[in-house]
This record gives C-alpha cells, structure tokens and sequence, in this order.
C-alpha cells in the first residue's frame, strides 16, 4: 500500500493500523512517477488537497483503487468528487477498511510469474544480487535471492530445507540443510534492517513468503 502524507498525524493513525493487520505500507510526502509504481496493490491519501495529485496516480497506476482518508466533515465533499473508491473518516477508521484492504489485495497475492513479483517485493532476475522492496533496494548475495525467488515462486505452498536446498545448490556442493536456515535468517535480517520487514516466514511446514494472507494460509 502506498500512503501519501498530506497529514502526519492521519498517516501515522493509518499505517500503524495497516502494520497491525500485517499490511505493509510504504509512506510518500509526495508523489513522482516510479518505475516500481506496479508494486502497490492500493493508494491512500490522508487528508489530499491537491486533486491533480489524485489524478497523476490515476493516470500511471490506473488498475488499482484509491482511497482518501479526511475528517469527518469533508467526507461527503470528498465522496462527491468521484476521484476516489472510497472515503473514510480519519475517526472512523476501523476492521471494516481493513477487511476491504485485505480482500482486494488477495485478488493481487499470487505471485507474477516468471517475474518473482509478491507483496512488494521485486526479486526479479535482472536486478541480479539485489532485489526491491517497494522502491527500497536491498543487496543480497547470490544465494539468498535464488532462495527468496525460489520461496516466492513456491507461494502459497511452504518449502522445507531440503527442496531449497535441492533447488539453489548444485550437487556437488550440496550444504547441510541448517546451512539454509542461515541463508534465511541472513535474507531476513538485511530486509529488517532497510525495510523493517521480513520477506520469509519459518512456520511447522518449512519456509514461506511472508505475505497479508501467509497468517490465514497456516491456519
């Protein structure tokens, strides 16, 4: 989700709201065309003031909803303008906006393929030993983005230690299989420490992309 700032104090309310639900969101003061614009799933503008805005995102990022967030007064001035697919109260923000988030974003959740494209993250191979989160760039070594390409092309299925490992090394120069749990836990610490999330969940059944819906698929 893409969150463009136009009020501190509504978009701090909003993405900490988004992150609770497992969400990730990505802020913006303001909006310039991007290479990387496919990524988001949804817009918000928290309090938009400028309509050309709104119809910039609309003209590049067109097969995506936008929603603007205002306060409760001005929701039916913003309603009638009809640039947005829905407006919310700053004040009522609630599970109702969430559960619309999260819906429309499953429709999004598989990832691209041949592009290992999911939830944000950009892995593709031309980027080589780096991948993107949203427009953050994240250097990785070789290994660690066949790994996460490999777990993303696998979504929503979990793979264990050994079908990495089967994957990603050849077999002459095959590691024991904790060697992949310490590829993992290295891929995750380097998207932590740029993006603050960890694109790879370890759960009962093996590895799996960390996702919106990656709660509800282990249920």
């Amino acid at each position: 989700i893409l969150i463009i700032d136009n009020d501190a104090v509504s978009t701090h309310t909003v993405s900490e709201i988004l992150n609770y639900a497992g969400i990730p969101a990505a802020v913006t003061r303001s909006y310039r065309p991007s290479t990387h614009a496919d990524r988001y799933r949804a817009v918000i503008f928290t309090n938009p003031y400028d309509d050309a805005i709104c119809e910039q995102v609309k003209a590049q990022i067109s097969a995506i909803p936008l929603f603007a967030f205002v306060n409760r007064s001005a929701i039916s001035f913003y309603t009638s303008k009809r640039l947005y697919d829905g407006v919310f109260g700053i004040e009522d923000i609630s599970s109702l906006f969430v559960r619309r988030i999260t819906d429309h974003q499953r429709e999004f959740m598989l990832p691209v393929s041949g592009e290992y494209r999911l939830a944000g993250i950009d892995a593709s191979v031309e980027y080589k030993n780096e991948c993107y989160y949203f427009d953050t760039p994240i250097r990785l070594t070789k290994t660690e983005c066949m790994i996460l390409r490999f777990v993303i092309a696998s979504f929503p299925r979990a793979v264990d230690a050994r079908e990495i490992a089967n994957h990603v090394f050849k077999a002459d120069k095959m590691p024991e299989y904790s060697n992949v749990r310490t590829h993992i836990c290295s891929l995750n610490k380097k998207f932590a420490a740029a993006t603050s999330h960890r694109p790879i969940a370890s759960i009962e059944a093996g590895y799996i992309a960390a996702t919106p819906i990656t709660a509800e698929l282990c249920k």
